[in-house]
């Protein structure tokens, strides 16, 4: 086959039209989310795009598809796209209370169909939204129930099993959910304070689970340790309270 050779503008031409189809298709990609997003949070994300921020009386938008393509950034580098709200904030992005804002989101996190993993933490000044990109299969289109993935009910009346930390969200979320495969049980994770990890079912075949995957953790954990680059090689990874001595 012999050589085909181009010249510097017909490269950049079919650049051009390469980095053009991506934008269409990531662009379909968050329309689609978009129509998903319910009713009672169109005050705070409607069709006109999604983060609503109230500044200088002046209504700010973050659109979808940017918005989409930081959360994909800041997950991969093991960080997590965040907003915080105060008490004097809920008003202003639709909410009647921080247990209204938690059901709302929680509504969002399902209407999504586990794309993306919502986490509602407490701190003392109000919550953080914390919004994570998962390896969910897109297959919003035809799919008529919720797939395994975020769990509300499990992170908020599950046992807790084990607190790790340090390892990336990523990581976190594969190792996870070979838990919960392992044991067959509802598993899942969020952030306070650490990697908190609960779970909904028979105990005793989660925890069996986990120490079958202990190894794997503690792989992931050394190597998010490493990446600190803070000399904390030598210390030991964390093991649940239940762990054999």
């Amino acid at each position: 086959m012999g050589r085909r050779n181009r010249s510097i503008f017909s490269v950049f031409e079919q650049r051009e039209e390469l980095a053009q189809q991506a934008k269409t298709l990531w662009g379909a990609f968050a329309d689609r989310l978009m129509k998903l997003i319910p009713e009672n949070l169109h005050s705070f994300a409607t069709e006109k795009g999604w983060i609503k921020n109230k500044m200088y009386e002046l209504d700010h938008w973050w659109p979808l598809p940017e918005w989409l393509q930081s959360l994909v950034t800041n997950t991969k580098s093991g960080g997590c796209t965040s907003d915080k709200y105060r008490e004097n904030d809920l008003e202003i992005y639709g909410f009647e209370s921080f247990d209204d804002l938690k059901k709302k989101f929680r509504e969002l996190e399902q209407a999504w169909q586990g794309l993306v993993r919502i986490q509602v933490n407490d701190h003392a000044y109000g919550v953080e939204v914390c919004y994570y990109a998962t390896d969910v299969s897109d297959e919003l289109e035809g799919r008529n129930s919720i797939p395994t993935g975020p769990d509300p009910e499990v992170r908020d009346h599950g046992t807790m099993v084990f607190i790790t930390n340090t390892i990336t969200s990523p990581d976190m979320e594969a190792w996870v959910q070979k838990v919960a495969k392992m044991s067959g049980q509802r598993v899942d994770w969020y952030c306070a304070g650490g990697h908190v990890v609960r779970a909904l079912g028979d105990m005793n075949k989660v925890m069996g689970a986990i120490m079958l995957l202990m190894s794997e953790h503690d792989e992931l954990w050394r190597n998010a340790v490493k990446a600190l680059n803070a000399g904390l090689e030598d210390m030991d990874p964390p093991r649940p309270a239940w762990w054999p001595c």
